[in-house]
């Protein structure tokens, strides 16, 4: 067996994925994690589980995350116009909160999709026709929080993120749940916590065995309400995903011995 966890974009619903994995982590159901892969803000929670963080290390990652730190300077649309708000201030809490090293050195190979911007432009960085996907493996390198932050670089509302050359934006643009990546690893067991209910999981060869905790009904109905990151909506997303998760590991009768035979 090959464990792997495909952590799927979606703002700050992305806090529900950190209540399953507090229940993953509890019932002992990541001890054999082999590789995380992890799309926008899945990227980022992908750095938290390659840390091998406690969920409340996690927790207090996530409360940094708030409004005012993502949405408190539009100064970034006064210095290029390629987006609005200054994404930098996450990148720095990142930085502040999580070694790059604890990333580097993790035992745990780490994926994050992000979208290669052909030509710049506001409305051009959003257009699929426009983007190519792009694969980092954050073990391999240097700076794998602005990796992670060229992934979660929602088109205009951020804008793209440069690396080197070139500029990057959302991963979720074309892949916003990675698991054909754990596939192509050689995962044959598969954690999915996609935030989005029209992912088809059934699309996937039936030998690998995918187990579905994402949220069976929609976590928020409206873009504000995926783009909010108050401390309140991030508490009651991460209570749902633990709860929710508990529920699926008792239905199914979880446990680390008994994932082959599922």
């Amino acid at each position: 067996m090959k464990l792997g966890l495909a952590l799927g974009g979606g703002g700050a619903r992305g806090s529900y994925q950190i209540g399953v994995i507090k229940a993953l982590i509890e019932s002992g159901l990541l001890a054999d994690l082999k590789i995380v892969a992890g799309t926008s803000i899945g990227a980022i929670n992908a750095c938290l589980v390659m840390g091998e963080l406690t969920f409340e290390e996690m927790e207090s990652i996530w409360m940094h995350l708030d409004n005012n730190e993502l949405y408190g300077s539009i100064d970034r649309f006064k210095q290029d116009k390629l987006g609005i708000f200054n994404q930098r201030r996450m990148y720095d809490s990142l930085v502040k909160l999580q070694s790059k090293e604890a990333i580097r050195n993790s035992k745990i190979k780490g994926l994050a999709v992000a979208c290669r911007v052909k030509e710049l432009g506001l409305i051009k960085q959003a257009l699929k026709s426009n983007v190519d996907e792009v694969i980092f493996t954050l073990n391999e390198l240097e700076d794998p929080h602005l990796a992670v932050l060229a992934s979660s670089s929602i088109p205009v509302v951020f804008g793209p993120t440069k690396i080197g050359d070139d500029y990057y934006v959302d991963g979720g643009l074309v892949n916003n749940l990675p698991i054909d990546h754990l596939i192509d690893e050689g995962c044959t067991v598969i954690y999915a916590i996609s935030l989005d209910q029209h992912y088809d999981l059934s699309k996937y060869p039936p030998h690998i065995k995918i187990i579905d905790f994402s949220p069976k009904t929609k976590l928020s109905k409206t873009v504000l309400g995926i783009l909010n990151f108050s401390e309140q909506n991030i508490k009651d997303k991460i209570a749902r995903g633990y709860n929710d998760a508990l529920v699926l590991i008792k239905e199914l009768n979880l446990n680390e011995k008994n994932l082959n035979n599922i």
